[in-house]
């Protein structure tokens, strides 16, 4: 449970959050080096964040025999999840900063 609780909150959790502040982070140099506007940027970024994990995961979890029917299970209610989370995650971290 513990396990399964901390992907969750990893996934939907840090992820966007660490996306939004690398896009703070770095302002400066997507703004000025980029060949597109900072907003395109920052939408990019906050959708590469709430992406569920892939299908690679639950192959690297067997190379390094780890739990693969934990991975599973994450790869399947992350991806279900994701249907209800990533739109309210992007509202949150683009919506918000980039009103209008």
């Amino acid at each position: 449970k513990k396990a399964f609780l901390c992907g969750i909150v990893c996934q939907f959790g840090f992820m966007p959050l660490y996306a939004s502040l690398l896009t703070r982070v770095f302002k400066t140099d997507m703004t000025e080096d980029a060949l597109y506007n900072y907003q395109s940027a920052v939408l990019g970024m906050t959708i590469v964040g709430c992406l569920p994990g892939g299908t690679t995961s639950n192959l690297f979890t067997w190379f390094c025999k780890g739990n693969v029917p934990l991975s599973i299970l994450m790869s399947v209610v992350s991806n279900a999840a994701a249907l209800g989370a990533m739109p309210l995650m992007l509202w949150l971290y683009y919506e918000l900063r980039f009103e209008g």
